[in-house]
């Protein structure tokens, strides 16, 4: 069973199709009464198969594309135009597919495909294959595209065929049709002979591009040509917004980033943006500095690697044990989670304690021996230092760090009195 229209495209009943000894189609309206029958398909003959029809309207034509197979036919296709109330004009009585398996189709029904405009049929025979719904004939040599644009704040210029050669395509035959984001029909005008559509005078949120081409040939269809459909536009540049987290992670010291993309002209890919990333509170070094000088009576327990001891004050008569000689250590640790760099240790009386540029990594020390010969005299030798670091994965320009000074005394011989 199937639905009956009007004239006019409306709906008006219902029919039906039987095959036996003869092939009847009787047809009903909403109420019961009897409507007329399509005279399309009258007189099919004996033992023949009918299937229910494929609708295709067009405005306020309606068309019904009928299956048949069996008795006289090896598949065929009856088409009735209820508008007119007679088979569809331009197409036979009984559409057959000859140059489909040799017209061994055996239609079971077909599916209509909007962009194209044709008709694709499938059977018993278990054979796909395509037909012009104007003239019936297979294969349907036709193609069409269609395309939805949202570009809120931009202009539509031009849609153009691109890998379609103009001379390929009856433009004449061909159509575009366009809705807005109501599904309300935009009027565009036709092909130019150039394959393209001025859309300049189109304004809509939302535009459905769908255009049908007749073609006059398949050449442009084979070598792994791909021919589409481009709608043109023009306004700002598309933006995208994205964020980027930073992993928890100290030895990150920068991010970048490169977008990329694929058109109808091959791929492409944006400039490298990279910014640095400033360390934050857990990233910081903890660098302590710590001073001190050689207590022992023996000289060489006070030179690189010497068992010392060192404090933080030479007890009183040492310098005079030692030839009026103070040796220093000064040891330098790092407790932070991340290296320092470009690390100097700073000496604010001794020269030759001053060293670097060096590199701690979390959890190293550096230790750092010296010695100042002075003369003997009442008042005690206070020798300060520091350390300048930077750290690791710091941005460009980062000014470099300084721990506070540390400092150990020599007491030549009366410390207590000071």
């Amino acid at each position: 069973a199937y639905t009956a229209y009007g004239t006019t495209g409306a709906e008006t009943g219902a029919c039906s199709t039987t095959s036996g000894g003869t092939s009847v189609t009787t047809c009903y309206a909403i109420d019961g009464s009897a409507l007329s029958a399509p005279s399309s398909l009258a007189g099919l003959g004996a033992g023949v198969l009918a299937f229910n029809p494929e609708v295709v309207r067009v405005g306020d034509r309606v068309r019904s594309y009928v299956a048949i197979w069996g008795g006289p036919y090896q598949g065929a296709a009856v088409c009735h135009d209820w508008s007119t109330g007679t088979t569809c004009a331009g197409t036979p009585a009984r559409i057959t597919h000859p140059n489909a398996n040799n017209g061994v189709t055996r239609d079971y029904g077909y599916a209509y495909d909007p962009p194209t405009g044709c008709l694709i049929g499938l059977g018993d025979a278990g054979v796909l294959f395509s037909m012009d719904p104007d003239t019936g004939a297979s294969p349907c040599v036709r193609t069409g595209a269609s395309v939805s644009l949202t570009p809120a704040q931009f202009y539509y210029t031009r849609a153009a065929l691109v890998g379609v050669t103009p001379a390929n395509v009856n433009f004449g035959a061909s159509s575009v049709t366009a809705t807005d984001q109501n599904g309300t029909t935009v009027p565009v005008p036709g092909f130019a002979p150039d394959g393209t559509v001025d859309l300049s005078g189109v304004s809509a949120t939302t535009l459905n591009l769908t255009t049908t081409l007749v073609l006059n040939n398949g050449a442009d269809f084979g070598g792994g040509n791909q021919p589409s459909l481009v709608v043109e536009f023009t306004g700002d540049a598309p933006q995208v917004c994205f964020r980027t987290t930073i992993a928890a992670d100290c030895a990150v010291s920068s991010v970048s980033n490169t977008a990329n993309g694929t058109d109808v002209t091959g791929n492409f890919a944006s400039n490298t943006v990279t910014r640095a990333v400033t360390p934050g509170s857990a990233c910081q070094p903890n660098v302590v500095v710590n001073k001190e000088i050689c207590s022992s009576h023996t000289p060489a327990n006070c030179k690189a690697g010497g068992a010392g001891p060192w404090v933080k004050q030479a007890p009183v008569g040492v310098l005079g044990l030692l030839f009026a000689t103070a040796y220093w250590r000064i040891t330098v640790t790092n407790n932070g989670p991340v290296s320092i760099v470009d690390s100097y240790v700073v000496d604010d009386g001794e020269s030759s304690c001053q060293t670097g540029p060096f590199t701690l990594a979390p959890g190293q020390s550096k230790q750092v021996y010296c010695s100042t010969y002075a003369l003997l005299s009442l008042f005690p030798l206070i020798n300060n230092a520091k350390v300048e670091y930077t750290p690791q994965n710091s941005p460009a320009g980062t000014p470099p760090s300084y721990t506070g000074w540390s400092s150990a005394k020599a007491c030549p011989l009366l410390c207590q009195l000071q």
